[in-house]
């Protein structure tokens, strides 16, 4: 699926518990806004930076991103990258 495929599973399925659980829009709205804020927040924070020194310039700061990433990608990467893929939202 990706990040993008397995977030809208889990929106989905956080959304149809706020839904099953209340049949006024404005709390089923702000239930599941309570609920997925967090979570989404940080992903979009990290992405950001992630992204923002993925995209540096010149080719000293090239340099020193390739190297760092180069470095600690193999040691931190592994234990990072999971910590997404293993999100529970909790039963339907």
């Amino acid at each position: 699926f990706g990040q993008g495929g397995c977030m809208a599973i889990e929106d989905a399925v956080v959304l149809a518990r706020h839904v099953r659980g209340s049949k006024a829009p404005a709390k089923i709205w702000e239930g599941f806004t309570a609920e997925r804020f967090p979570r989404t927040a940080a992903i979009v924070i990290e992405s950001w930076r992630f992204g923002t020194v993925a995209q540096l310039e010149g080719r000293v700061a090239c340099w020193l991103r390739d190297t760092f990433f180069g470095l600690t990608f193999p040691l931190v990467g592994k234990r990072a990258l999971p910590k997404h893929a293993a999100f529970d939202v909790g039963p339907l």
